[in-house]
């Protein structure tokens, strides 16, 4: 098996995406909180989108999702311009999932804040590319630890 967290850097090389850190994680100890599902219904843009609430799971559901995994990788990414380098992240996470499916067909990526894959949503794409965020599952984004007003941001893969 590829060494994972080798070929996660080696691909942000290439998409040109800064990765600051990479942690192993048991998806159990993933600290989920209904709060950050509020923050996504009020007051965010996203809201509506296929990615995002109404359009993702409910809580509950979200739970059991996140905890039928056995491993998980927090990819602790350094924006300087944030919706640029966002939507790389989001495309280097797309491609790193697509890689391990061959091995982990349930490999499932989060992607730090909303669905910017494509330069403009025309919602057709999305069955492929769009994948929830952080928030939209639910996820307590604060418990890892990072600082946002730093540029720092988030993006999971959880591996069967």
């Amino acid at each position: 098996m590829l060494d994972l967290k080798s070929f996660i850097k080696e691909k942000a090389k290439e998409f040109r995406v800064k990765v600051e850190n990479i942690v192993e994680l048991n998806p159990q100890e993933i600290k989920m909180d209904l709060r950050a599902r509020w923050k996504c219904m009020f007051g965010c843009d996203y809201y509506g989108r296929a990615s995002c609430p109404p359009n993702v799971p409910e809580f509950d559901e979200c739970v059991r999702f996140i905890k039928s995994y056995k491993r998980g990788l927090v990819i602790i990414f350094k924006f300087k311009e944030y919706m640029k380098d966002k939507r790389k992240a989001q495309k280097l996470l797309l491609e790193i999932e697509n890689n391990l499916v061959l091995d982990h067909p349930f490999a499932f990526v989060i992607f730090p804040g909303g669905c910017d894959v494509c330069e403009t949503c025309d919602g057709k794409s999305c069955k492929t590319l769009a994948r929830p965020s952080i928030s939209a599952m639910c996820i307590n984004a604060d418990s890892f630890g990072i600082n946002w007003r730093d540029g720092y941001s988030i993006g999971i893969i959880l591996i069967d």
